[in-house]
């Protein structure tokens, strides 16, 4: 298959034809996001045996490449357009892929406020996300929200701390970035929820993702949830890691290429893609989608 066949496809795919077949699947970088329309789709459209999946690009069997839309389709110069759509390449499967039923998160609302209002979760959560991230930051210390988000989280067993840390972030912390104003999350928020989550190991390879390494490397246009959620891994892993290897923060400059040699769409995994200020890429970054 050349690159324009692919390309076709991938056009076909995000704007739902049904022809040609597709070999990707869509993915998303907001954890809010897939609950959302998940929660939409079951209560809403009434579909049955609705799950969550959870992707490590990192840990899945053989090589998965995964591609921001906006990295393959031109939907107009600024539009925003598809910056809420990831697409990976070929089967998901292997440890660093699963899916848990929407019906066994029990505690659900609990964490994700809103989440069973079908008006709230329509068109992926935008209009909810805008307003939790309007609300004024709420600290991380309630004992039995970080308790429902590690048994929710455990569902997704070998996966269970980057969900859980996903959806700590998914409303609005003191550490969310406020126009140019950020700050990271303090020593002692980082311990609380560590404790709260049976003091995890953090998996050592954390500290060269490039993705963490590298400020703004994500494009989390929308997603203030995702640049949260970034933004907290990156002092976790400064935190508990730090002491053992110091990790140099780059600057990429170099835009990536998506055609590669004889025609064909770039062998790169998802760990090695780079972009430049205004075309950034998820880069071993957790996906999630609703199946």
């Amino acid at each position: 298959m050349n690159e324009s066949a692919i390309l076709d496809m991938v056009d076909s795919h995000y704007h739902g034809d049904r022809e040609p077949l597709s070999c990707f699947s869509s993915w998303a970088a907001s954890i809010h996001l897939v609950l959302c329309n998940a929660s939409y789709l079951k209560r809403y459209m009434e579909y049955t045996n609705v799950h969550v999946a959870v992707m490590d690009t990192e840990q899945v069997d053989d090589e998965v490449l995964v591609w921001h839309v906006p990295q393959l389709i031109d939907l107009g110069r600024g539009s925003g357009a598809g910056v809420h759509e990831h697409l990976a390449y070929g089967p998901i499967r292997g440890n660093g892929y699963k899916a848990v039923p929407l019906e066994n998160m029990v505690h659900l609302a609990d964490i994700i406020p809103d989440v069973d209002d079908a008006r709230e979760c329509s068109n992926w959560g935008f209009i909810r996300r805008a307003k939790l991230f309007d609300a004024e930051p709420e600290p991380v210390d309630d004992e039995r929200f970080l308790a429902r988000v590690k048994e929710t989280a455990g569902l997704f067993e070998g996966l269970a701390l980057p969900v859980a840390i996903a959806l700590i972030n998914a409303r609005r912390r003191p550490w969310t970035r406020d126009g140019e104003t950020r700050r990271d999350p303090t020593q002692d928020e980082l311990d609380i929820v560590l404790r709260a989550l049976g003091s995890p190991e953090i998996p050592v390879d954390w500290i060269d993702m490039p993705w963490l390494r590298t400020p703004d490397m994500v494009n989390t246009r929308e997603f203030p949830d995702v640049q949260q959620e970034i933004d907290f891994l990156r002092a976790l892993v400064r935190h508990k890691l730090g002491k053992h290897r110091h990790a140099t923060v780059e600057e990429t400059e170099r835009r990536t290429e998506t055609k590669g040699s004889k025609g064909q769409i770039a062998q790169l995994s998802p760990s090695s893609m780079q972009g430049n200020a205004s075309e950034n890429l998820l880069c071993g970054e957790l996906a999630k989608i609703e199946i």
